[in-house]
């Protein structure tokens, strides 16, 4: 065994040690790179250390999509905003930038069934999840249960309940009297988004 597949073991059985799976995977490549290019040994280390924190930060998007429990994966890319009648892009945009979760603030979308509201729920948590932060993915009628038991535990000394009608944001006409079952949750600074398509 030549020298440098022995180092290159060594390699990864250190990234191991040190969990580092995004270095493990890439240092070889970056290596030839480097010899090609000239690198210096700090731009070859700064380049490694790179790899790493970006595979870290897809790692822990995915461990967020998957602790959320989306229905099915919706993304804001896939919206078609052209059909959506009453759908502002530019507010969804906003809303997609995370700051009513920063303000702690709620979101509720409300209109007619199948112009999307579940659609945007499900993508503006997704953006959220991107941002690092804890996600969570309800129907409507779980949401409720949770409040519900909550609220007892309340009123027997313990924490209180959570509203999902604070700072509403309505992106949609009202509509039907009929209501989706579905809603998502930014848990991390207690805000909530619902969707309904009841009246108000």
């Amino acid at each position: 065994m030549s020298r440098a597949a022995v180092v290159a073991d060594l390699v990864r059985g250190q990234t191991r040690q040190l969990k580092m799976p995004g270095l493990a995977r890439a240092f070889e490549a970056l290596g030839r790179q480097a010899r090609e290019e000239r690198w210096s040994f700090e731009d070859y280390l700064h380049e490694a250390l790179a790899v790493e924190i970006t595979s870290r930060v897809e790692s822990a998007v995915r461990q967020r999509l998957r602790d959320a429990r989306f229905l099915e994966m919706k993304t804001l890319d896939q919206f078609d905003f052209a059909a959506a009648d009453g759908v502002d892009a530019q507010v969804v945009a906003d809303l997609a930038r995370g700051g009513w979760i920063e303000r702690a603030e709620n979101v509720l979308l409300a209109g007619p069934i199948g112009t999307g509201k579940t659609h945007l729920a499900i993508a503006l948590g997704i953006e959220a999840a991107r941002q690092r932060r804890r996600v969570a993915f309800f129907r409507a009628a779980d949401l409720v249960r949770i409040s519900s038991r909550r609220a007892t535990s309340a009123s027997s000394g313990g924490s209180s309940a959570a509203s999902i009608a604070s700072t509403c944001s309505s992106l949609t006409r009202s509509g039907s009297s009929r209501s989706t079952a579905l809603a998502a949750s930014c848990c991390s600074t207690r805000s909530r988004l619902a969707t309904s398509a009841g009246p108000y």
